[in-house]
């Protein structure tokens, strides 16, 4: 039974990078290090801005063409449905799966919001803990309404309420393991001293 699990998830996965290749996720890797790193040395010499904040700006710009690309790039204009789903399908209920495909899109989708959660998190500082988390899962709502608005307009996806939740769940998961990783890190700092 796993078995069957599994290959459904991989084939799932398979399915939803189709149309990405190396060559795109290098350009990307390019265009991006040269957007962030030469003003970042220069924000560097000037503002003295650490080599960190510079690293972790170009980290979150390079997965959010990730997201880009899984989610509108990679996709033929005009080929999904101008329709907006607005109810709620993750696929199963309090009692049973009833559909494993729906239950892995809404699973893959969580997953891909949580680094995106764990970049912008990072960026915060932790002394309001509450705030950063909250701020960062609603940039999570912005970014995933934006996806979604863009996949509606240009006809490469379906507009769908349960994709927002599901990627704003996934940041949400993502700013609280960065919040946590902050503060314990934080914490060990303190304790060497």
């Amino acid at each position: 039974m796993n078995d069957v699990y599994f290959n459904n998830l991989r084939f799932l996965f398979l399915e939803q990078i189709d149309g990405i290749y190396y060559s795109d996720l290098i350009m990307l890797t390019i265009v991006v290090a040269i957007v962030c790193f030469v003003p970042g040395y220069i924000l560097h010499v000037k503002r003295n801005l650490s080599w960190k904040r510079v690293f972790l700006f170009y980290l979150t710009l390079t997965y959010l063409g990730i997201i880009l690309m899984l989610t509108i790039f990679r996709r033929d204009v005009g080929t999904a449905s101008t329709r907006i789903y607005t109810h709620l399908n993750l696929g199963f209920t309090k009692t049973r799966i009833y559909s494993i495909r729906q239950t892995m899109y809404s699973l893959m989708n969580v997953l891909l919001f949580v680094p995106w959660g764990m970049l912008i998190g990072l960026s915060w500082d932790y002394k309001r803990v509450m705030r950063a988390i909250t701020l960062t899962t609603l940039i999570g709502f912005i970014t995933s309404s934006f996806v979604e608005i863009v996949q509606l307009v240009t006809r490469t996806g379906r507009m769908e309420v349960t994709d927002l939740l599901t990627n704003t769940v996934g940041t949400f998961i993502g700013a609280i393991m960065a919040a946590l990783g902050t503060i314990i890190l934080k914490g060990k700092h303190k304790n060497e001293f």
